[in-house]
């Protein structure tokens, strides 16, 4: 799992059961330290020490974490992850959205972390495509849900967002038709969309960039996607 998707660190029993978390606002300092065993055949290993303050028992705690020296390394670039992403005001950049709601037409106001890959209040996804990596490791995303185009990318920890307020035109380019095409975008089950769709192959399917505008100039553009003009037309709607 992205650190991005808790922003917390996870304490497991060997059930996979819950044991304990530390929040990333917590953490102090974390680091690889060298324990060694053994007393006649002597060997290194290497452990992960997480200093950490609780809020509700005052005083710094120590965690010490054994772990295969294997997973050492992506274990340590998560947590710092997390403490960097705590620390970023970039990545909590907060925004309000007025907008007026479809149910009772009263106008509403929510507060919204529009870079950082978390839903805010009654946000829906409407439309997604997630890539995976090596390993069958998230690496990144394309959402549009009904407050916001959003793509994130958990290689480099870096959003990019636009809130449907600041849209000012959907553009449909590049298109060509593939006789073989496997897409695991899919539409969400909401209001906006009834039926989903995913991993689907078909003969033959239109493919296209869909280019999104802001300020008069292209702002994010989410390419070779299938079927762009159902999407664009489906977003303008909203």
């Amino acid at each position: 799992m992205p650190p991005e998707l808790t922003n917390s660190v996870v304490f497991s029993d060997s059930k996979g059961d819950a044991i304990g978390t530390v929040l990333g606002s917590d953490i102090r300092n974390v680091s690889a330290l060298t324990e060694t065993k053994g007393r006649i055949a002597k060997r290194q290993d290497q452990v992960i020490e997480i200093v950490y303050e609780q809020r509700t028992i005052r005083g710094e705690h120590i965690a010490i974490l054994k772990i295969e020296d294997k997973y050492i390394s992506d274990i340590l670039q998560a947590i710092n992850v997390i403490k960097s992403n705590v620390a970023d005001e970039i990545y909590w950049t907060y925004r309000s959205l007025t907008f007026t709601a479809e149910t009772d037409h009263q106008t509403k106001t929510i507060g919204i972390y529009f870079l950082a890959p978390f839903m805010a209040q009654e946000e829906e996804i409407v439309w997604e495509n997630t890539v995976f990596g090596k390993q069958n490791k998230l690496s990144w995303t394309q959402l549009i849900t009904n407050y916001r185009i959003y793509e994130y990318d958990f290689n480099t920890h870096q959003g990019r967002a636009l809130l449907f307020p600041g849209l000012e035109d959907i553009v449909v380019m590049n298109q060509r038709r593939t006789s073989k095409s496997n897409t695991v975008a899919t539409y969400a089950r909401s209001r906006y969309m009834v039926a989903g769709s995913g991993n689907t192959n078909t003969t033959s399917r239109t493919l296209g960039d869909l280019v999104f505008i802001f300020d008069g100039k292209p702002f994010v553009t989410f390419s070779q996607i299938s079927d762009p003009h159902g999407l664009a037309r489906l977003l303008k709607s909203i």
